[in-house]
Formats: C-alpha cells, sequence, structure tokens
C-alpha cells in the first residue's frame, strides 16, 4: 500500500496499513499540536477504548530525515516503556497512503502547565504543596523508569506532562511534544 514509501518508513516498525482510519476510529477534537504532528482525541470503533491518534503527513516525515529520526526514536522509547507507571502507552503504529498514525493511551486531563496556571490564577495563587509531592513523586518515578531502560527524556516540561484527577493525580508522559 506504501510503495516507494515503505523503504524510509521501514524503521518505525509500522504494525499495520489500511486504506483509512474511517471504521477503526471515530475522531473527535484536536488535543494539540506539534512540529510535525497533530493529536487528536478519537475512540477504537472496534472497542470502544479511547485513544489518542497523533498524526503525521506521510510525506513530511519521509522527506525530513530529521523529523523521521525522532519519530522512529519515540517508538522505540514507547514500545520499550510500555506498561510502565506514569508513560503512555503505544498501542499500535498505523499507515495509510498519506498519513501515518501513532495510536496512543488517552490520558483524561489537561498539561500540567494548564493546571499550574489554573492554579495561579485561584485563591492563594499555587498549586497546594499536597497535590505537587505526588505528582513530583509520580514524575520522577517515571523518569526513574525510562532511566532504566537507558532513556533519557530531553523535553520535561509542563507542557510534555499530562495529569488527570486532581483529586488523585496520575502524572503522564504524553507523545504530544517533546524529545527522547
Amino acid at each position: 500500500m506504501l510503495g516507494a514509501l515503505a523503504a524510509p518508513l521501514a524503521e518505525l516498525g509500522i504494525d499495520e496499513t489500511a486504506p483509512s482510519i474511517t471504521g477503526r476510529y471515530s475522531v473527535g477534537q484536536t488535543l494539540g499540536e506539534g512540529r510535525f504532528s497533530q493529536v487528536v482525541a478519537a475512540t477504537c470503533v472496534r472497542t470502544g477504548a479511547d485513544v489518542a491518534l497523533k498524526a503525521m503527513a506521510i510525506a513530511e516525515v519521509t522527506d525530513d530525515k530529521e523529523a523521521r529520526e525522532m519519530l522512529a526514536q519515540e517508538v522505540a522509547v514507547l514500545r520499550r516503556a510500555s506498561g510502565r507507571e506514569g508513560i503512555v502507552g503505544l498501542r499500535e503504529v498505523l499507515a495509510t497512503p498519506d498519513t501515518l498514525y501513532l495510536v496512543l493511551e488517552r490520558v483524561h486531563g489537561c498539561e500540567l502547565f494548564d493546571a499550574i496556571s489554573d492554579a495561579a490564577s485561584a485563591p492563594g495563587g499555587a498549586m497546594a504543596a499536597s497535590l505537587v509531592r505526588p505528582l513530583l513523586a509520580q514524575l520522577f518515578a517515571a523518569l526513574a523508569a525510562l532511566q532504566e531502560l537507558g532513556c533519557t527524556h530531553r523535553d520535561v516540561k509542563p507542557d510534555n506532562i499530562m495529569v488527570s484527577g486532581l483529586d488523585a493525580p496520575q502524572v503522564r508522559r504524553p507523545v504530544i511534544s517533546g524529545e527522547w
């Protein structure tokens, strides 16, 4: 299906190809945008599971060696880190004739940056220490899990950390942006 584009994309370890994502995923709102990708909320039609689709134009990925290398590294790290607490799960890499998708675990929540901004504008002007402590503990545990795998995240910042259930927080590393 990918023809001449198959060779440059081979290093990504594409799990499956399909004519389109229609019938596989019901696509929702845009969650974020990166340098060469867009992340959208979606639901798996077959299972009903909420996922995030990181979509990249195949032509752009094949034409940009740096983007292709970064993406290959991201896929490799996510596969190695599969099942680790605090790290978003990669479900599959799917290619259609014009788009490459990373199908990711969907974290229902917000970026840590937004949570900090909301807290700053609320009475008291800061996140409560009782919330910050477990968030940092979970973040450090996720970074330690990556370190055990020999991986280093080179872009840890509030925009790259998702938090969910602020009453019982879970820190997650989304794949919206960042460097591995």
